[in-house]
């Protein structure tokens, strides 16, 4: 019987029932629509970095703070940021059950240059072939050329980043020599000429990742100080001669040009002796085994990933090694973060709308009670208890919230499905970026379905307590005088 009356009184106050559930339909549309939309975006841009550049898991150097595989200044070009014991701890996540595979990596931004041709400026991942391919097995398309064979030398330099050059005239042909200058504070800026070995093209990358090359270990370790050698008597004494006169550096044939140089422009400085020294020798640097900034470690079932994080992390701490585990959106640092950080904003417009709406029923449901005194009045003398009231009108506000909350979320499924099939082209690289992609094709997040559903319910639970009361507090003869 309560459910036949309100469902009565549902349609016989149509206006005041249609403001309530155009409110909280278009409340629900815009969760279901909003969350669903940026869960395809996060997991989208999620796919791109765990499957191209930082895979689910990364050890690096304990410093305290999240090390970004992107930061503004590569993490290895202070010469410091190395993973200690790195041999024993690379034999110990190989023997862990959950882990697929496992690379190390390097990162230095480098100075790139064919002959006599300006530079131009590439991210560069100093990499194990062998290893990296097991980790990214599918990330990348190969342009033009080979990868690189374990133990050989030579640069991948990516697609855009030799589109750079080209559009200055520099010739290239796979085989010809690339010059690579990068600075270090250990010993100061490095050049070196490596082999371009082939093109590449990442297939998740954007803008803002495209220009990322790969290398050889040694030539990366080389450029940014990091395998641990010393140099030589002659290199210290060019050094020191090249600070107090620069240009005998420039008519030197050594690759370290100003090593405690700590202002001015660098690339300036490198450009310049470039074109006055002869071309470094292309003999690569033997690699160091246990000089790497990251350790990406693919799982089996990234859903294991918070478990196998605890283990790895009690390792390093009982064999007090100084490094520490990370995940991959810290490893993928702040291009990743910003979607993220937009989901958070959104989720608290969600909040504050959920709350207008809220408002809005409340009131209006307030209304409704005071201009229904007689009615409640009226079933009160007739015998009905605070309870019966209470029930039913509850049982208003519940069905519909209920029936107008369903058919926001349905409208909801439906557009999604629809922009799933037509899709959406970013207008912008940066919006390609917060999208996860150029081509974007949102689909139904179950989190945000379940999110919606339990909001209908509490909105109509919340929204019926402060009607109810006012409902109850009705005495009947009070009620039947109004009239």
């Amino acid at each position: 019987m309560l459910f036949k009356l309100a469902l009565r009184n549902i349609l016989l106050h149509k206006n005041k029932t249609l403001v309530l559930g155009l409110v909280i339909g278009i409340g629900l549309f815009v969760l279901v629509v909003g969350n669903s939309f940026l869960d395809s975006a996060t997991k989208g841009i999620e796919k791109t970095y765990t499957g191209s550049f930082t895979s689910h898991l990364a050890v690096v150097p304990d410093q305290g703070a999240d090390l970004p595989m992107f930061a503004a200044s590569p993490s290895s070009a202070n010469g410091t940021s190395v993973i200690p014991s790195y041999s024993e701890l690379d034999t110990f996540i190989e023997s862990l059950p959950d882990v697929e595979s496992a690379t190390p990596q390097l990162d230095s931004r480098a100075a790139i240059q064919f002959q006599e041709n300006p530079i131009s400026i590439t991210l560069i991942f100093g990499i194990d072939p062998e290893k990296y391919k097991k980790v990214f097995p599918d990330n990348l398309d190969l342009i033009q050329g080979s990868f690189l064979k374990p133990g050989q030398d030579g640069i991948l330099l990516s697609e855009s980043a030799l589109q750079a050059l080209k559009d200055v005239g520099a010739p290239h042909n796979i085989g010809d020599q690339v010059t690579l200058s990068a600075r270090n504070d250990i010993s100061g800026t490095k050049i070196h000429s490596v082999a371009l070995r082939g093109v590449i093209r990442f297939r998740s990358a954007n803008v803002f990742l495209s220009r990322i090359s790969l290398c050889d270990a040694g030539t990366v370790q080389y450029l940014t100080g990091v395998n641990g050698k010393v140099s030589d008597a002659s290199e210290t004494d060019e050094s020191a001669a090249a600070e107090e006169n620069p240009e005998a550096a420039f008519e030197s044939s050594t690759s370290l040009i100003a090593p405690t140089q700590k202002h001015g422009s660098s690339f300036d400085l490198l450009n310049l002796s470039l074109k006055a020294a002869p071309l470094p020798d292309s003999t690569a640097p033997a690699p160091a085994s246990d000089a790497w900034t990251y350790l990406l470690i693919r799982l089996k079932n990234q859903q294991d990933s918070n478990q196998l994080e605890k283990s790895i992390q009690e390792y390093l701490s009982s064999h007090k090694i100084e490094a520490r585990v990370q995940d991959w959106l810290a490893t993928a640092g702040p291009l990743a973060q910003t979607a993220f950080a937009i989901k958070t904003i959104f989720n608290w417009l969600i909040v504050v709308l959920g709350l207008v709406a809220l408002l809005i029923v409340m009131n209006t449901l307030a209304i409704s009670v005071s201009e229904r005194i007689p009615e409640i009045g009226t079933i009160r003398a007739l015998g009905g208890s605070k309870e019966f009231v209470r029930a039913l009108v509850t049982w208003e506000t519940l069905l519909t919230t209920l029936i107008f909350g369903l058919a926001g979320i349905c409208i909801g499924i439906a557009a999604l499905a629809v922009m799933g099939i037509v899709g959406f082209h970013a207008p912008n690289e940066f919006l390609a970026v917060i999208l996860g992609g150029r081509d974007f094709r949102p689909s139904l997040s179950f989190d945000a379905l379940i999110q919606s559903l339990l909001m209908t319910f509490l909105v109509g639970w919340l929204a019926s307590l402060y009607p109810v009361a006012l409902a109850t507090r009705v005495p009947p003869l009070r009620a039947i005088q109004a009239e």
